[in-house]
């Protein structure tokens, strides 16, 4: 409301933050599969370069982009840095160029913004909402027909967060929302693109980063489209409606949890303050949300 921003100070700023790390990655990676479609290389056509050189180029091209514009720190750190992310992503990228060659998918789509309304048999008050987001991929299995939505997630902690490793029970307790509101963008890219037909399928899939996790660097997490049917599609379409309506009628109160770190507003909120969490914590309008945390699809 006071349109207030978070302080940075540029000579406290000793290199990209977690966040910046991830969107150079990001970059990376849109730039090098451009390149792969481009060439034809999903299509069984031979690369004129190889993909050693492509990355290091996207890299190079990059990397000193954003050098040139924003503070690095200590050279010999910055030098360290860049050499860890382009490793990352030469090990992460030669695990999925085999996983798609082995299940028949191939990109088609990168950075592709798309928009949609939720259908009218949608509880009230989401129905007709409009959905908006971008998808980091898009990849279609030409031999089935089926569309997936890949969406890059870096990681950069020793262990997943419990969201993480349970896309369905995260839908379902409205932590992470992304997946479902992909598979309804990833149907409304078909059906723009006359990819859809009777039997497609749409999936989302998360691809973690994460050089530290045991069986990293890339693990995948799946939300798949009975994810939006049956039971467990109403209970997460009931979930999305719930929220819906507590953002509509200005419920915004203190939870704790991993998404204070990511919050905007975290230097003035009162969550370390104990009556303000008192009173959060035991207010019934809250009880429900706090409940959400307990659903499992296992239950339904």
């Amino acid at each position: 409301m006071l349109r207030l921003e978070r302080l940075e100070r540029p000579e406290e700023i000793s290199g990209p933050s977690a966040a910046e790390f991830g969107e150079l990655g990001h970059q990376i990676l849109n730039g090098v599969y451009q390149i792969l479609i481009d060439q034809g290389a999903f299509d069984g056509k031979p690369a004129p370069t190889s993909l050693d050189e492509t990355l290091a180029a996207v890299a190079q091209r990059v990397l000193g982009e954003y050098e040139r514009n924003n503070p690095v720190g200590y050279a010999l750190t910055w030098d360290n840095l860049k050499e860890r992310l382009t490793q990352l992503l030469r090990q992460v990228i030669g695990r999925d160029l085999e996983e798609l060659s082995a299940a028949g998918f191939k990109p088609v789509s990168l950075e592709t913004e798309t928009t949609d309304r939720l259908a009218m048999d949608w509880p009230v008050p989401s129905k007709g909402m409009t959905i908006r987001g971008r998808m980091d991929r898009i990849d279609h299995d030409p031999a089935t027909n089926r569309l997936r939505v890949i969406d890059y997630k870096f990681k950069l902690g020793a262990n997943p967060a419990t969201a993480d490793k349970n896309l369905y029970r995260a839908a379902l307790r409205g932590e992470r929302l992304q997946p479902p509101f992909y598979c309804l963008l990833g149907r409304r890219w078909a059906d723009d693109h006359n990819r859809k037909s009777a039997d497609q399928q749409v999936e989302a899939k998360f691809y973690y980063l994460a050089p530290r996790w045991s069986d990293g660097p890339l693990v995948a997490a799946e939300f798949g489209a009975d994810g939006l049917s049956g039971d467990l599609g109403a209970a997460v379409k009931n979930t999305i409606a719930f929220l819906t309506d507590g953002i509509r009628q200005g419920r915004f109160f203190i939870q704790r949890g991993e998404h204070c770190q990511h919050c905007e507003v975290a230097e003035i909120c009162r969550k370390n303050h104990p009556p303000s969490l008192w009173r959060a914590e035991n207010d019934p309008v809250t009880r429900p949300h706090r409940e959400l945390r307990g659903k499992d699809p296992k239950k339904l």
